[in-house]
């Protein structure tokens, strides 16, 4: 029961009939207007309701799409924050320890190379959102 067209409701309104109707049924002789406008509401009704049930998903593929980007802005905040102090903290260390200072460089680079690492990750993972909410928009 798919019209080609709406062209179908037109002839119905308009009192015309054609001996195959746009549904590509063969119209039956005791078949009234009300009852084939019935039938093409009902085939309109039935392909609203999926549009609607389509958009609805979209809804809340963009929800869940827009949580994951504030996480991640969220979480890249924090990283960053996170960063900041530990240079901070690497710049103090470097102006009070005098002798063990290499050592307190070593662990300390290694502990930045840590936090860049993650922070790129956050990145990649903040990019592929934005990449998959493109593909579903």
């Amino acid at each position: 029961m798919q019209p080609s067209s709406f062209r179908y409701v037109n002839n119905c309104l308009a009192g015309r009939r054609s001996t195959v109707d746009e549904l590509v049924e063969p119209l039956h002789e005791n078949e009234s207007d009300h009852d084939r406008i019935m039938r093409l509401s009902s085939y309109v009704m039935t392909k609203f309701d999926d549009r609607l049930r389509e958009v609805e998903q979209y809804k809340a593929k963009f929800k869940e799409n827009n949580q994951l980007v504030n996480d991640a802005r969220k979480t890249s905040k924090a990283l960053a924050e996170a960063i900041r102090l530990k240079d901070q903290h690497f710049d103090s260390l470097k102006r009070r320890n005098g002798e063990n200072l290499e050592t307190t460089i070593l662990e300390v680079s290694k502990a930045k190379g840590e936090l860049d690492n993650a922070l790129v990750e956050v990145f990649k993972l903040k990019k592929s959102i934005l990449t998959e909410r493109d593909a579903t928009v």
